[in-house]
């Protein structure tokens, strides 16, 4: 009998050495997807003259890909982006993933790494009919993160996953997979947005934001698994959202051609206390970029704005101490 999602799992550790594996005790948040899961091995034909025929096959670098897709409840995926967050307070706790180096938090957290790449183990398992097949992937890395919500819908995440090592096929799933720790999965009624910081954009229909870190595996001579990944380059952040037009405001943001102070984009349960749940995220240096809308006899003007970010502060409120 051909199996279904229910019976296969994926869930995902950070590495503290890259391809060094880890215990995988995280999933990205609820209604995981993986799609696209790909291995490819870039495989060469050898020619040779006086014959149509190839003569024998050669095999290039090993590379992994997938595309994760999630309802978004627990904040621990942002270790992909900005490494490790400074954790602080007392039920609820607070924890702290910056884009900029010399981000200090409460004083003393050292926010250096954020140059680094964080990588991770991710393990598929699935039941399968005859034989149970898993997969671990080692040295995973994230080029890119996206959050978007619409009305009437989650606010969910996608992101891509790479890596070039796979462990040996094995039959052995685990018996008690990873789950989310949190368990709240946001929707567009637990959004908002504000821009600037302070004032809320009312009838937003839609946004996404998205996070670039620019980030590689490097492979070298003398094995088909990548040797070491690259730092980041430059994390590119964007995002735009789709809004009914009240006024001329964000047509005015891109004529002005000047940069706005903050973009906040908050999803939150509404509670206080040890009872809240809830990811702010705080872009300061914001440059309206591009303003669109579409005049159409008896639809509703919607317009569209986007923006890039220099600076990204996400802050997590909830109950889990240290990150799982």
């Amino acid at each position: 009998m051909p199996v279904t999602g229910a019976s296969a799992y994926v869930q995902y550790g950070y590495e503290s050495t890259f391809k060094g594996g880890a215990t995988q005790t995280k999933v990205f948040g609820c209604e995981n997807k993986l799609t696209g899961l790909r291995l490819i091995n870039n495989t060469i034909g050898v020619k040779e003259l006086y014959t149509p025929e190839i003569k024998k096959w050669i095999f290039g670098k090993t590379e992994g890909f997938a595309q994760a897709e999630w309802i978004i409840s627990n904040p621990w995926f942002f270790d992909f982006i900005f490494t490790t967050p400074e954790s602080t307070g007392s039920d609820p706790y607070e924890h702290k993933w910056s884009s900029d180096p010399d981000f200090v938090g409460a004083g003393a957290f050292d926010n250096t790494s954020v140059r680094n790449v964080k990588s991770g183990h991710l393990e598929i398992g699935i039941d399968a009919e005859t034989e149970n097949v898993v997969r671990n992937a080692k040295g995973v890395i994230v080029p890119s993160l996206t959050l978007r919500t619409t009305i009437n819908d989650a606010v969910k995440a996608s992101m891509s996953l790479i890596w070039g090592k796979e462990d040996s096929l094995s039959t052995t799933l685990d018996s008690t997979p990873a789950s989310d720790d949190i368990q709240f999965p946001y929707t567009f009624v637990h959004a908002s947005l504000e821009l600037p910081n302070g004032t809320v954009i009312a009838q937003i229909q839609d946004f996404e934001l998205n996070f670039e870190p620019n980030v590689e595996l490097i492979w070298g001579v003398g094995s088909a698994e990548p040797s070491g990944k690259s730092g980041k380059k430059i994390i590119e952040m964007s995002g735009r959202f789709k809004k009914a037009i009240v006024d001329q405001t964000m047509l005015q943001y891109v004529i002005d051609r000047q940069e706005l102070a903050t973009l906040e984009i908050t999803l939150s349960n509404g509670l206080s206390g040890s009872n809240e749940r809830s990811i702010t995220l705080l872009g300061t240096g914001v440059a309206p970029a591009d303003h669109d809308k579409d005049l159409v006899p008896g639809e509703i003007i919607f317009e569209n704005l986007k923006w890039n970010i220099r600076s990204m502060l996400v802050t997590a409120v909830n109950s889990t101490a240290t990150p799982p």
